[in-house]
């Protein structure tokens, strides 16, 4: 392994306890449907990063120090 592909896995795991910002703003582009909603174009997002981190279904162990 090379010493900056740890120094890197540092970083993401930092990150993903501690994130920059809580929040990130989005505008729908085009029209689309994701998990049965649906979202129009100019539709304006807040996209909340700590829970996509977190989540169970998307993270085996989210809380979990590694």
């Amino acid at each position: 392994m090379h010493p900056n592909d740890a120094v890197e896995r540092f970083v993401h795991e930092v990150r993903r306890f501690y994130p920059f910002v809580p929040f990130v703003g989005a505008i729908v582009r085009h029209d689309f449907e994701w998990n049965g909603y649906r979202f129009a174009e100019g539709t304006r997002l807040l996209l909340e990063l700590y829970g996509t981190d977190h989540h169970p279904q998307a993270l085996a162990g989210p809380g979990r120090q590694r």
